[in-house]
């Protein structure tokens, strides 16, 4: 792994922040997973690309010839351009040459060629839906999914991204409470000891000082390994435009006035709209739109085939019409044909059908079920933010509270009127809730995260 930095800002210059935003902006712009989530996309546009190519035009062409000791057996030259259109039609249109001593009489053409234009109308099954418009329209619905699902992919990329930002922030603080706490307990240390070599102090006072610096240097030990682990775990997301890994500057320091949101009680009263973003609900919505239109291709084959095929014909390809296209014309120049296939007993048919309204009533239960799941957890997640962030006003004043008291027990162990236990146990609770708020405060930044997340609108927040 290169080690290198993230912005100039951060390589240069002590205490320089550095600020979610700017953070998730790298993510989105340079991690390999979202690079990975573009090139997706275009996969997924080939792939609709691909099911629209039922309906291209195609052109065939059969050529033969047979000649021996001179003489002309058969040529025979069949070519045909067929148009298929989105409403079950096929338009054709073809130029024939047959001839020779052994070529069948009943296909023979005129010297010049026979040139042909016609439809394919399929009159019973194919009329109003048929496999190729079904495969369009899966095709669709795929490019659908996937888009959903690379949406999905992005939020839980940020998520996770975030969530390891507010790690960082949270080590961070709890490394700063440490080492304030361990400068302190140094100072009083030292002061303990000068005042004990001055015959004014117990030893044991010197031997309760030491005990409490020595508690928080083990502690700021692991909060320093914590920090160090979250920065380097933060890093992970982190990747230059020429796709080299980066590493967070030592120097760079999180944003610590990000404030906490109040929440809308439109999350509260409307999750049945919030719901309806949510991705993996979404997915079963297309589910079930696929398992619809295989239920129209199934209704559709329940029908014959009876495909009726028009062609008019003409001599050469080149040669005039009649100047009036009339009755008799079509009557006396045209081939014509009806194809017909019927299942006696249906029971495929049926079958699928069957299985299709089977597989329709099962989404519609797992939709039900994602619904009240979804709903369940907006509400989950509204109810833990409001509570945290709550407390974070709580923690506020319990940290202004306990210094209070830690301040006025060092007043009165320096006038003698209280102990050493004492004011160590004043520290201690100080650090407990100064710990505890930074706790809560990211639990709830957390919490926040989480929520955008099940909305499935994470991305779009974080623009």
């Amino acid at each position: 792994m290169f080690l290198l930095f993230v912005y100039p800002f951060l390589a240069f210059g002590q205490g320089k922040i550095f600020y979610e935003m700017e953070f998730i902006e790298i993510v989105k712009n340079n991690n390999p997973i979202a690079k990975k989530i573009n090139l997706i996309k275009d996969k997924n546009q080939q792939s609709l690309k691909f099911a629209k190519g039922s309906f291209d035009p195609k052109l065939t062409s059969d050529n033969n010839q047979k000649v021996f000791g001179s003489k002309e057996y058969y040529l025979m030259s069949q070519n045909v351009l067929t148009i298929p259109t989105w409403y079950g039609v096929d338009v054709k249109a073809g130029f024939d040459v047959i001839k020779g001593v052994n070529s069948p009489s009943e296909l023979s053409t005129p010297a010049a060629g026979l040139a042909q234009l016609g439809l394919k109308i399929p009159i019973g099954q194919g009329m109003f839906y048929d496999k190729r418009r079904n495969e369009v329209e899966k095709a669709e619905q795929i490019n659908n999914a996937s888009r959903i699902e690379l949406n999905r992919e992005y939020n839980d990329l940020l998520k996770d991204a975030l969530a390891s930002y507010w790690d960082w922030f949270a080590n961070y603080n709890k490394l700063n409470i440490y080492i304030k706490a361990f400068d302190l307990s140094k100072f009083r240390f030292e002061g303990v000891k000068s005042v004990y070599f001055g015959g004014d102090a117990a030893a044991i006072d010197t031997l309760e000082a030491l005990l409490q610096l020595q508690t928080i240097q083990a502690d700021l030990q692991l909060a320093k390994q914590d920090y160090e682990n979250s920065r380097l775990m933060l890093s992970t997301f982190l990747w230059s435009a020429n796709n080299i890994p980066l590493e967070i500057s030592a120097s760079a320091l999180p944003d610590t006035n990000n404030k906490v949101l109040d929440l809308d009680s439109a999350f509260a009263n409307n999750t049945d709209s919030l719901i309806e973003q949510n991705p993996d609900y979404l997915l079963y919505l297309v589910k079930k739109k696929n398992a619809e239109l295989d239920k129209d291709l199934y209704l559709e084959q329940l029908k014959p085939k009876l495909n009726l095929n028009v062609n008019v014909l003409n001599t050469g390809f080149y040669s005039t019409l009649p100047n009036e296209l009339n009755s008799i014309y079509f009557q006396n120049n045209y081939k014509m044909g009806i194809d017909f296939e019927m299942p006696l007993f249906l029971r495929k048919e049926t079958a699928n059908l069957e299985l299709a309204d089977i597989k329709i009533t099962e989404i519609d239960l797992s939709i039900a079920n994602k619904r009240l799941e979804l709903k369940n957890k907006i509400l989950n997640y509204v109810n833990k933010y409001n509570t945290l962030a709550s407390n974070n006003n709580i923690y506020s004043q319990l940290v202004r509270n306990y210094s209070i008291l830690l301040n006025a027990e060092e007043t009165r162990f320096q006038i003698g009127e209280s102990s050493l236990f004492l004011v160590n146990s004043r520290q201690q609770k100080l650090i407990e809730s100064e710990i505890k708020q930074i706790e809560n405060y990211t639990k709830s930044k957390i919490a926040y995260i989480d929520l955008l997340n099940v909305i499935g609108n994470l991305y779009q927040v974080y623009k």
